[in-house]
């Protein structure tokens, strides 16, 4: 009661609503009574006026309040109405039924609504319902103010019945509010940390700093209790700097006793920077702890650059430019994500876990989620998820490339011991870097190799093409790699190539209009090649729907004859050809024993068409083909069982073997036999390479 009889007291205007010192005295006078009567007592107070005062001035607030004051007589006409100061006013009501009384306050609510101004303006109300329990009347009042007050902190509600439970919860608040310096200082706020994974490895490559409040009175404090609370109180910048400062002693500690140092991300808030020069102080405390600026990161909820925001930008820029990293922390909980992924920069995007909501049950769900990344990907930023519970979201978040994974999966937040290393399995700091250069990689990119910001189109030709009737062409789209492949053709308008389609004797139209009635009928994506203007053009149709006479289809075409990737097979194919000619036979041999001849170019025989068998084989070519004193040598040479024995006695890659042929074309010539070891699948395979020397050698060496 001592706060409402330490205001300002403010004479209404309207002759219905009295001073708060007569509305005092006249509930004082009949104490006794209003115990006994059942009765309420209602605070009023109107959300916004003082933002309506500053943009249409006192007269018009005035106004206002005197239009407030006529509505409230007018829903309460024959109870007591006491304004206590400005935009608060005081009930005292002889009815206990919240059913009426809130009928009343919401037509009240209704005419504000309708009061022309720019400003939307409503009122909030505290209610106590006398419960009979030898409260006196002021103790009523004050119930009723406290359940007001307690409005402010819970938006979306504008009555508020008090309950012993209010009173316990500002009870709280404010032990949390006066007790937070004495907090911070004997340490019952502390950081917390939880480990970030890297996905490619499963070795922990970073750690979130999360404040914890043990106190000894209430114990361990929820921060979804205390942050709101010191938000409201405008101490969020006292509790994240105290987080911070012990971030970096946990870093400098690490650092001196020579374990492996994680990156670890902190916490700011939008207030943060409204408050302080947010930037100096955290730059201030890393220096004094002599912390690397790659050690500590910079984590901003997405919320905070929901509206526009000069010292947060400021802020944010001054953190970039020193070189620290900012991720956006929560991103897609709110409705302004795409805005902020525009308007800044970030090193990472921390993805909230809404988008892996039901992934089982809505394939969705995953179609958003690695758009996400894609598009994270595609702005040259860093993914981390968040909220992880289970391998199957972990193994999904891999497969799509998302780089980094915290959650439930791998470890709840837990405190440290700066003498102790964290954790074992971690990542070692040297090779951070490494494996971020990795994460650039977009693996669900149709072209993972471009990692150009601005390719975000595809480049493929594409036409979203109708066909009116039997043969009628037009074009509804084409993209620019469409256009120049038209102009490839000689084909430089729209017009041209609408004109053209429609021309009748063309082998090429006629094989245009049968795929799409086969794309149409099959409801698949068919293909074809097509020879237009002396060029071969892949053609893939997909249809899109009908409507009457008139269909649409998806059109990809590729110009096949000006591919490099095509021709470049082509030269490759025509060279393997030539190289084979450098060689009278090829054969195969297996680990397994086996043989097989691919690739003959003599009048010798295959000798494999009538044994496999390695052994076998080699025995009846030397018997055949080479004179009787090197036939056992060339068996030797060729047994597989000791090449690899050869090689590394050698120090060779491959084996070569001078033998002479007694075939009357190669006869008296010496030959060279190759043996070249690779693997396929992995089972050792041998390619047998034979020659003719174009001269021969002065010596014959055998292996």
């Amino acid at each position: 009661m001592v706060e409402i009889l330490n205001e300002k007291e403010s004479e209404p205007k309207a002759t219905h609503c009295v001073t708060i010192a007569s509305f005092l005295n006249t509930i004082n006078e009949h104490a006794d009574s209003i115990l006994k009567e059942d009765c309420s007592f209602i605070f009023i107070n109107v959300s916004s006026f003082k933002t309506f005062n500053q943009n249409y001035g006192f007269a018009q607030g005035d106004l206002f309040l005197d239009f407030l004051t006529d509505k409230i007589h007018d829903a309460f006409p024959t109870d007591l109405l006491g304004r206590v100061s400005g935009d608060r006013f005081l009930l005292y009501v002889k009815t206990i039924d919240t059913g009426k009384i809130k009928s009343s306050i919401g037509k009240i609510q209704e005419d504000i609504l309708g009061y022309k101004s720019t400003i939307p303006l409503h009122i909030n109300c505290g209610i106590y319902i006398n419960d009979k329990k030898d409260k006196k009347p002021t103790q009523m009042i004050d119930c009723a103010k406290l359940a007001c007050d307690y409005i402010e902190d819970n938006l979306g509600d504008y009555v508020m019945i008090y309950s012993e439970s209010i009173e316990q919860e500002l009870d709280f608040k404010h032990y949390i509010i006066t007790g937070f310096d004495q907090a911070v200082k004997n340490h019952y706020i502390q950081p917390y940390f939880q480990c970030e994974v890297r996905s490619l490895t499963r070795k922990i490559c970073g750690y979130e700093a999360l404040a914890r409040w043990i106190d000894p009175t209430y114990g361990f404090v929820s921060p979804g209790v205390f942050v709101p609370i010191l938000e409201n109180a405008r101490l969020i910048h006292k509790l994240d700097l105290c987080i911070i400062d012990q971030v970096c002693q946990v870093q400098r500690a690490a650092i001196d006793n020579g374990f492996p140092v994680q990156p670890i991300s902190v916490n700011l808030s939008r207030l943060d920077f409204l408050l302080c020069d947010i930037f100096t102080e955290v730059d201030n405390l890393r220096k004094k702890h002599k912390v690397p600026i790659k050690l500590i990161n910079i984590e901003v909820t997405e919320g905070a650059f929901a509206q526009a925001n000069t010292p947060l930008e400021t802020g944010v820029e001054n953190f970039r430019k020193a070189g620290y990293q900012i991720w956006m922390d929560d991103f897609g909980s709110g409705f302004s994500s795409l805005n902020n992924l525009q308007a800044y920069q970030f090193d990472v995007i921390k993805i909230d876990r809404m988008f892996l909501k039901d992934m089982n049950e809505n394939p969705r769900s995953r179609i958003i989620l690695a758009s996400v990344i894609n598009m994270a990907k595609t702005l040259k930023m860093h993914t981390l998820a968040e909220g992880i519970e289970t391998e199957e979201e972990f193994n999904f978040l891999r497969s799509i490339g998302c780089e980094k994974i915290q959650g439930f999966l791998f470890g709840k937040p837990k405190p440290c011991d700066p003498d102790v290393q964290m954790d074992d399995n971690c990542e070692a700091s040297d090779i951070h870097n490494y494996y971020d250069k990795m994460g650039e990689v977009n693996v669900i990119s149709p072209s993972p190799f471009d990692t150009s910001m601005t390719r975000i189109f595809s480049e493929e030709a594409i036409a979203i093409c109708e066909i009116e009737g039997e043969r009628n062409l037009s074009y509804i789209f084409y993209n620019d790699t469409f256009k120049d492949l038209l102009a490839h053709l000689n084909i430089h308008s729209k017009e041209q190539a609408q004109d053209r389609a429609k021309e009748s004797g063309m082998r090429e139209n006629d094989m245009f209009f049968e795929l799409a009635k086969k794309a149409e009928n099959t409801g698949k994506i068919e293909s074809t090649d097509l020879i237009i203007n002396g060029a071969i053009i892949n053609e893939r149709l997909k249809f899109l729907a009908r409507s009457g006479d008139k269909a649409t289809f998806l059109l990809s075409s590729t110009n096949l004859s000006s591919q490099k990737s095509i021709q470049q097979a082509q030269n490759i194919q025509a060279s393997m050809r030539h190289m084979l000619t450098l060689y009278f036979r090829i054969d195969l041999y297996d680990e397994d024993g086996s043989v097989e001849n691919i690739y003959l170019n003599s009048s010798q025989n295959r000798i494999t068409d009538e044994s496999t068998d390695a052994v076998e084989a080699v025995s009846m070519y030397a018997d055949n083909y080479l004179p009787e004193d090197e036939r056992d040598n060339f068996k030797n040479y060729y047994d597989i069982t000791t090449v690899q024995s050869r090689l590394k006695e050698n120090n060779v890659e491959y084996l070569v073997g001078f033998y002479h042929s007694i075939v009357p074309e190669f006869e008296d010539r010496t030959q060279i036999y190759i043996l070249l070891p690779f693997k396929i699948n992995q089972r050792q395979k041998y390619l047998s390479l034979a020659r003719n020397m174009q001269y021969p050698p002065d010596y014959e060496k055998h292996f």
